[in-house]
Formats: C-alpha cells, structure tokens, sequence
C-alpha cells in the first residue's frame, strides 16, 4: 500500500484511506462526484476539486490551480509540482482540513543510487535510434520527393514559357496596366496618408492614457476577504460594469463560494480626491457557465506529454479558460 491517507479532526477524523501502485491520480475536494478524497461539505476554506496527488515514478506530487492553497503542518506553502515528503501533514486551504499522508516504499528496499546521468544524457537516451526499416523508408520518401520536385521543376519551365507567350501576345495592353498601376500607386498614398492619421491619434492616445487611467479609477475596486475575526486578506480587484454589478475573474469570484462562517467577501473603493475609501459587501457571484464546463471536460480528456524516460506524465492543470465572473452588491452601493 504505497500511500495513506488519514484525516485528522472534522467529522471524519480517523477516516482512513489506502491507495495502492494502479492509482495514478487522488483528488482532493469537497464534491463526492469528483474527489476520492471526499473533505466535509462545510469545510469552505477548501474548493469543489481542491487539488489532486499525481503518482509519478513512485512518488506522489501535487498539483492544483494557482488560486489553491495547500500547506504543510510546519506551514510550508506546497508548489504545484512539488512531491510530498514520504510522511506528512497537508492543510486543505487556510486553516482547512488536514490530513495526514504517509507513503510507503516497497518492500523496504533502498533507493536507486544515482546513475550519474545530466538531464540533457537522460532526454538523448530516451530518444531511440531510428531503426533500418524506419532509415530506409525515409530515404524512399526522400526519392519520392526528388521526383516530385523535378516534376513541378518542369511544370514551372512551362507555365514561365506561356507567361512569356502571353506578354507578347497581350502587349496592346499594356498602356491600360500602365494607367492601372497608377490608380494603385494612387490607393498606396491614400493609405499611407491614413496610417500617418492613425499612427498621429496613437500617439495623441498616448498623451492622455493617464487621464484616461485616472478617470477609470474609481471605478475599480479591490477584492478583500474579510474573515469572522475582523482579519482581511485582499486578493483581487473587480470594476463597474453596470448598476449594483462589477466584473472580475472567476477564479477571484469563487472564492465566495468558499467563505467560513462568519466570513464575507467585500468590495473596497479606492480613497480618490480625498474622500475616504467605501467598503461593500458582495451578497453573490455569477460564474461564467464555461468556466466549470472547461475543467470537467479536462478531467474527461486529460493530455499526457512525454517526459526524459520516454514515459508519459498527465497534464493536470487546465489554466484558466472563461475566468470570468459578475460580482452582485446590494442595490444603490
């Protein structure tokens, strides 16, 4: 059984789970539907698919959105793509569920001892050489390449001979081409005077973009997480997009659907021509529905690349694709 999983605390505690070598992939979460470690329901601080313990070459790493918190019980801050120590204790989210994580290596056995081998000896290695059968169809493409670039060699030959042909069978034409390229000539000045324009009005841009930047300011406004105890934490920033409605990111709005008892997601305006900054409590959130859509049709069809040992290692994170989000704040705020 090469991992453990134990929670520790909560209405699960002394839950425990065992994973063994035909599991690549543990995620972590509160939705029951997605996560095979299932957190409590109430557990906020700790998101739907909260992360997910990738099993490569023997040991466990862990991976999750940029926005995702996970921390030893030391209160190391874990990296996506950073292994876990053979026995530890994770913390899901700030302050969330912990639990206690203990890999077991096989049969007692001591490591491989380092081969001495760089990384870039390792990517050569894993590289086979081509195989005869694999040389001698490429030298038959090669040929068959020859023989179809002597064969559009040829073709070339004959379409210049008629282009020749053509020009002076058709030479009675050419005052009205001559005519023709002056009216062209006369269409590339036009649109030269009118890149000028626009090169004249980026410019002109230029010069006011501080205004501009100052005359938007107040309608931003920074996203703060305000805990129970009065501590706040600001995260993000969100503008005014309509009335009683601001925009931002949807990996910043759905923090609200992880706010702890007592916790609140507010709005401050910035401090603008010496009036004092407003603070306004967000009531909900409207995610943009392709947001989730995207992430569960990546776990449905998650690509793999090919690492230095020509094995393939799953590519877990799925960025942020429709990462937009409305913010709803009382009316008349």
């Amino acid at each position: 059984m090469p991992l453990t999983i134990t929670h520790v605390g909560g209405p699960h505690d002394g839950l425990v789970q065992t994973f063994d070598d035909t599991v690549d992939s543990i995620a972590i979460g509160r939705d029951p539907e997605q996560c095979d470690i299932v957190l409590p329901v109430d557990a906020r601080m700790a998101g739907r698919e909260h992360c997910t313990l990738n099993r490569i070459r023997g040991r466990y790493l862990i991976d999750m959105a940029p926005n995702r918190v996970v921390t030893l019980a030391d209160g190391t801050l874990l990296d996506a793509g950073t292994p876990i120590p053979d026995r530890c204790e994770l913390i899901i989210g700030p302050d969330g569920p912990r639990l206690r994580a203990i890999s077991i290596r096989h049969s007692g056995m001591a490591s491989t001892a380092d081969q001495g081998l760089s990384p870039e000896q390792a990517a050569k290695r894993a590289s086979p050489k081509a195989s005869t059968i694999e040389v001698e169809a490429a030298a038959s493409t090669a040929k068959a390449s020859g023989r179809r670039a002597t064969l559009v060699g040829g073709l070339t030959v004959l379409v210049l001979a008629l282009v020749v042909v053509s020009f002076f069978i058709f030479t009675s034409d050419v005052d009205r081409l001559d005519q023709q390229d002056v009216a062209a000539s006369d269409r590339i000045e036009s649109v030269e005077q009118r890149s000028t324009v626009m090169e004249g009005d980026l410019v002109t841009l230029g010069a006011k973009l501080p205004s501009l930047l100052a005359s938007a300011r107040p309608s931003v406004y920074l996203v703060i997480h305000r805990s129970e105890e009065g501590g706040e934490t600001a995260f993000g920033t969100a503008f005014v997009v309509g009335s009683d409605v601001l925009a931002t990111n949807a990996h910043i709005a759905e923090h609200f659907d992880q706010l702890g008892p007592g916790d609140s997601l507010v709005l401050r305006s910035p401090a603008h021509e010496g009036a004092e900054s407003v603070d306004v409590l967000v009531e909900r959130v409207t995610m943009h529905p392709g947001y989730d859509a995207f992430s569960a049709l990546w776990q449905g069809y998650i690509p793999a690349r090919l690492n230095a040992a020509n094995r393939l290692d799953k590519v877990r994170s799925a960025g942020t694709a429709c990462d937009l989000a409305l913010l709803h704040v009382p009316p008349g705020s």
